[in-house]
């Protein structure tokens, strides 16, 4: 998935730890995502610095999307 992120995102930068807690961001953009999984699977708990509304992703297809978006549109 985070392969897929910075196809679409090439200065995607990308912190990850051992407890399945992925905080990704652009420099240029005024957005930072959390993604997070606790088996490292579906689904996401997607939260952002856009709004205070947890988001899930059932899928990968649509963690990559949903992520996608929100760093396209505020950057």
């Amino acid at each position: 998935m985070i392969k897929a992120l910075q196809r679409r995102h090439p200065d995607l930068r990308v912190w990850a730890d051992d407890a399945g807690i992925w905080l990704l961001d652009i420099p240029s953009a005024l957005i930072k995502v959390r993604l997070e999984s606790s088996t490292g699977n579906c689904p996401f708990l997607i939260e952002s610095s856009l709004n205070p509304e947890r988001m899930n992703a059932a899928g990968i297809g649509e963690a990559i999307n949903m992520v996608s978006t929100m760093l396209a549109s505020h950057g």
